[in-house]
């Protein structure tokens, strides 16, 4: 019964991953409904609102209970009153490891325990880089532990193609930085001549001391992976000069 419902859930994508009648988690493999679309690719595997359940005393002695079952032996009531004092005295919280495999490839992450302090992140969302294939990959196995189910929001698998459409991309987006630059101690100028608007991301730390003026205009910066960035509607395919200067 609980195989048929987790089908169910999972009619329209993964939508839950699940543990059986013992507690043990069920396995479950994720087919790739384009192969071909793999091959020459790097995956990722995208996962939003991830949310786990932990099993309870009660759910602790109901699967001890079927494993007794299954194996045909009588279940005591000392056996049952050990099972209670064990998840009592070493109860879970919430923390588990997820593994997904690929052709030649494996990733995972490590949800801790909400009673560690020190490590402690409720991971709501994650991507995983399942690696680079001249191969087609057909499907993706996935391993979870220590937890009755995870659910999640959606699970998204995204092929990024490195063929020549992309080095031709890259090409491009190289040629698309700025010219004539010139950087020293506190200045940094140069000129932007692109076919298309974008953003312009520097490797500079942001800080709120640096100043932009495009074309002798002041312009405000904003925070891209802590970098300075000037705004992409600043930045229009035209040739512009930029100037920026900090101020202590």
């Amino acid at each position: 019964m609980i195989y048929e419902n987790n089908q169910y859930e999972n009619r329209n994508g993964l939508k839950k991953l699940t543990t059986d009648v013992t507690g043990k988690p069920l396995q479950y493999y994720l087919k790739v409904k384009q192969p071909k679309q793999t091959k020459n690719a790097e995956l990722y595997l995208v996962l939003s609102g991830i949310k786990q359940t932990d099993g309870t005393v009660a759910d602790h002695n109901k699967w001890m209970a079927n494993k007794y079952l299954l194996q045909n032996k009588l279940y005591s009531r000392l056996g049952k009153l050990n099972v209670a004092r064990h998840s009592l005295l070493k109860p879970t919280f919430g923390g588990y490891n997820f593994d997904a495999y690929t052709t030649g490839f494996h990733n995972g992450y490590a949800q801790y325990d909400n009673d560690n302090l020190s490590n402690y992140r409720q991971i709501d969302n994650m991507v995983l880089n399942l690696g680079y294939s001249t191969k087609s990959r057909k499907r993706i196995k996935l391993n979870f532990d220590m937890v009755k189910n995870i659910k999640f929001k959606s699970v998204k698998l995204i092929a990024m193609p490195f063929n020549k459409s992309y080095d031709k991309q890259m090409q491009k987006l190289k040629q698309s930085g700025l010219n004539n630059l010139k950087v020293s101690t506190n200045q940094v100028t140069g000129q932007s001549h692109n076919d298309i608007s974008g953003t312009l991301v520097t490797s500079i730390p942001y800080s709120s001391g640096w100043r932009l003026t495009i074309d002798g205009k002041p312009t405000k910066t904003f925070v891209v992976n802590k970098a300075l960035s000037v705004p992409n509607c600043l930045l229009e395919n035209t040739k512009s000069s930029l100037c920026m200067k900090r101020r202590d």
